[in-house]
């Protein structure tokens, strides 16, 4: 009978700390995405770099083919 309190008590403690961590983390990950929900949604920067690796490379395809071509 006793180890079995103590086993529940232990039980118990194990589960308010998951609780309490739990909380500690949807607290973090709330703040995150206040914090950083507009750098996801702002990709203008990812269309811009496209944009120049791409012009980039047409620029050297048509080098190197001008080049063949001499």
């Amino acid at each position: 009978m006793k180890e079995e309190a103590t086993y529940r008590e232990l039980h118990e403690k194990r589960q308010e700390e998951a609780e309490r961590r739990l909380l500690w983390l949807e607290e973090r990950y709330a703040r995150f995405n206040d914090e950083f929900g507009d750098v996801r949604s702002d990709v203008r920067w990812l269309v811009k770099t496209y944009w120049i690796v791409l012009s980039a490379s047409v620029g050297s395809l048509i080098s190197a083919v001008l080049s063949l071509i001499k």
